[in-house]
């Protein structure tokens, strides 16, 4: 649901938590989603990523139609990247990034996830995603032509940013 919230909500438009509420409003009665869902999403947490260097960011780039939200792919990998000691056969991998945009330093790819920080800190999140981070990465770079600049994981219950980049800079 919290996904669905982020793919609808204008950056541009959520100066403050009454727009953000009123967006969330609007998606109910264009019928985008039902009111269970609206009550669910919680609206301070769009509002966080929104005011964040990396929400004024994505913004910009809305702007300047350079951003891509929920945007599904498939993309065709050898076993072994994925797989140790696989057959050198090939996997298809299917996905969806939920948002990328481009800069001139490349994509710049954001995942979101609502998990709350574990004890084990920044290191345990980027455990946990490093490797769907690289499928992204590698499918945005392979099917667009253009660099990755940037990764990151969004925790939008902590409205933090887990840099991504050094966890995956070796599928660069």
């Amino acid at each position: 649901i919290i996904h669905r919230a982020m793919m609808l909500l204008d950056l541009n438009k959520a100066g403050d938590e009454k727009t953000v509420r009123k967006q969330l409003r609007s998606f109910v009665q264009k019928g985008m989603m039902d009111d269970q869902q609206a009550e669910l999403v919680q609206p301070e947490a769009l509002l966080r990523f929104a005011q964040s260097e990396l929400g004024r960011r994505a913004a910009a780039a809305d702007a300047a139609n350079m951003l891509m939200r929920e945007q599904p792919f498939n993309l065709l990998v050898p076993a072994a990247d994925m797989i140790e000691g696989a057959a050198d056969e090939q996997l298809l991998v299917q996905g969806v990034v939920d948002m990328a945009f481009r800069e001139v330093s490349g994509w710049v790819i954001v995942d979101y996830k609502t998990n709350r920080l574990p004890a084990g800190g920044v290191a345990e999140i980027a455990a946990m995603y490093a490797s769907q981070m690289k499928i992204y990465s590698r499918a945005l770079r392979e099917i667009s032509g253009l660099p990755v600049g940037e990764v990151y994981i969004y925790l939008l219950n902590e409205g933090m940013v887990v840099d991504m980049m050094e966890y995956i800079i070796d599928n660069q």
